[in-house]
């Protein structure tokens, strides 16, 4: 297999009936199984899938999502500044996610071989 290359996976799109969420991770779990540097960014509207059910809406993304840390991918990354505008920016994650500025965040994305 050729050498290993950073992909990076954003998810937009808030919680709903939409596939976005479901085939962006897909991306990035075949991304891992291939050993592939998988990075995985919550951005915009996406960061609300991060949030306890509680505070977010539409279907149940969890076991998916909580499962991202099993395959040890370079980053899971949600975006601080998108979870302040939207009111959650003390609201504690579902899970142990790094929160990094927009700035930085794109600092990432730029750093990337292959963005999805």
């Amino acid at each position: 297999m050729s050498a290993s290359r950073s992909i990076g996976v954003v998810i937009e799109s808030a919680p709903g009936p939409s596939l976005a969420l479901r085939e962006a991770l897909d991306l990035a779990f075949a991304g891992l199984a291939l050993d592939q540097r998988v990075s995985v960014f919550f951005l915009g509207d996406g960061v609300l899938h991060c949030l306890p059910p509680a505070a977010s809406d539409g279907p149940d993304p969890a076991r998916l999502i909580g499962s991202l840390p099993l395959y040890d991918p370079a980053l899971v990354a949600v975006d601080a500044d998108a979870l302040a505008a939207r009111g959650h920016g003390t609201t504690t994650l579902r899970w142990p996610f790094e929160r990094l500025s927009t700035a930085t965040i794109g600092d990432y994305l730029g750093a990337q071989d292959l963005l999805l």
